[in-house]
């Protein structure tokens, strides 16, 4: 089930309900884990925490350090509580700064579902410090507990999915397979391998995604190229258009081709996320950067692929490819939009150009079948 930021955790079933069936499958699950180390695969969407969990700790997942590193949303979330004290200036009284349209009421209502604010406000300081972890243990693994015994959960290291998991990470019924944590002991903590799986992928801020975007000229060996068009200077617009997009804040104006309401486009005018959530699920089909510090590639083009090709139609309707599974993008570009819209100096763009880009790009990435090519036909 999804827990903290997409990330998913098993479900947390009481020890007698789980079968042998279920036992076979998270051995099996926990061996593909295993496998998807050894061959350097994306772990995604696995819950980290859980992960830490069965190779190293309660304790150890649950450390403000590792939650901060693995997920450093789900940590800015988990600092908001407990509730600020704030002070009224004229009479002395003090209130608690609660709201349920933010952290950390929001918080509390998405993991512990009938959280209500009054009890919040009735409850003394110390009684809302004494909840942090079970919020903890909620938002992190979807676990709620009524006291401190974690015994029959999730979080009791007995537990039976836990240790079928742990079984096949560890010690697959493969006689050619050697104990992974004896492996992992000689060379690196398990905690920081962890770590290094899942580290700089959550989207804190869209700079993140603008590292690792790769805007690749057109080849000098495509078909159809070029020799008038400057593509090292068209690529160089295109990355700085680009980037100008994913900066940007909520939807572009032109949002409402998209079938995108007015009240959506007022909601969202300062969610400074939207774009490059957009565009890496776009591009990657993970609400995640890739792995191992990838790049997303853009491929800008000078044709169309071939008539009657699978791809073609999607082409010559959008401008545009996308191979998620190789993180990249095929772009269509036009003569006319490379000696002209893309041709200007830095300070020359027309804001109409501009709005044009934008409006373009976010019909590629945005979650609808609405794609159409209104900047190349500009």
């Amino acid at each position: 089930m999804e827990a903290a930021d997409g990330y998913y955790t098993p479900v947390n079933m009481m020890p007698f309900s789980v079968t042998p069936a279920d036992k076979n499958d998270f051995e099996f699950y926990g061996f593909i884990f295993r496998q998807s180390l050894i061959w350097g695969l994306d772990p995604f969407p696995i819950s980290p925490f859980f992960i830490a969990l069965v190779l190293a700790s309660l304790s150890a997942a649950m450390s403000p350090e590792f939650i901060k590193t693995v997920s450093p949303l789900s940590a800015q979330r988990l600092a908001t509580w407990p509730p600020l004290e704030i002070t009224n200036v004229e009479n002395g009284t003090v209130f608690l700064d609660l709201d349920y349209r933010r952290d950390p009421m929001k918080l509390l209502t998405s993991c512990l579902e009938f959280s209500q604010m009054d009890r919040i406000k009735a409850m003394l300081p110390a009684q809302r410090r004494m909840m942090t972890p079970f919020i903890q243990y909620a938002h992190l693994f979807r676990v709620i507990l009524q006291s401190e015994n974690k015994e029959n959960t999730l979080l009791d290291p007995t537990h039976p999915i836990l240790s079928a998991f742990k079984k096949g990470l560890l010690q697959p019924h493969i006689e050619t397979c050697l104990d992974l944590q004896q492996v992992l002991a000689g060379c690196v903590r398990p905690i920081d391998l962890i770590v290094s799986l899942y580290a700089g992928r959550q989207i804190a801020n869209p700079e993140q995604v603008i590292e690792r975007i790769e805007v690749k000229p057109v080849s000098k060996e495509a078909v159809g190229y070029d020799d008038d068009i400057h593509h090292q200077g068209m690529a160089k617009r295109f990355t700085r258009l680009l980037m100008g997009y994913i900066r940007g804040l909520g939807h572009p104006k032109g949002s409402t081709k998209l079938g995108i309401s007015a009240a959506a486009i007022e909601s969202n005018k300062d969610d400074k996320f939207l774009r490059s959530q957009f565009f890496v699920q776009a591009l990657t089909a993970s609400s995640y950067l890739p792995i191992h510090n990838g790049k997303i590639t853009i491929n800008l083009m000078s044709h169309l692929p071939p008539a009657g090709s699978a791809s073609s139609a999607i082409a010559s309707n959008s401008g545009s490819i996308i191979h998620t599974c190789f993180c990249s993008m095929d772009i269509f570009i036009t003569k006319h939009v490379a000696t002209n819209m893309l041709a200007y100096e830095d300070d020359a763009v027309p804001p109409e150009t501009v709005e044009s880009f934008e409006d373009w790009i976010h019909s590629l990435v945005f979650p609808t079948t609405e794609k159409k090519n209104d900047f190349n036909d500009a």
